[in-house]
């Protein structure tokens, strides 16, 4: 089973995103990309899960990746300032 839809509209944002559905076995790799970015998430769901409900959590991992959706300023993982590694405590 190998499936894509595609122009659907993500979350009340206005972008439309491609998804793709495939069987792997006792779960589905859904993967879902902006087409305006290019950004492209992979999720893995249990065959249980509907497919409704395989499209809500990758786009809502879409829509975090984007910045559309949590906090107004992404938080840094690293500082981008001074040598080293890691981040000083």
């Amino acid at each position: 089973m190998s499936s894509a839809s595609g122009g659907h509209d993500s979350g009340g944002q206005g972008r439309e995103y491609l998804i793709e559905f495939i069987d792997m076995g006792h779960a589905v790799r859904v993967a879902a990309i902006d087409v305006e970015t290019g950004e492209e998430v992979v999720i893995q769901a249990p065959k249980s899960a509907t497919e409704a409900e395989m499209k809500r959590v990758v786009v809502a991992k879409l829509d975090r990746k984007l910045g559309l959706t949590g906090k107004d300023t992404p938080e840094k993982k690293r500082p981008g300032t001074g040598p080293g590694r890691g981040i000083k405590v």
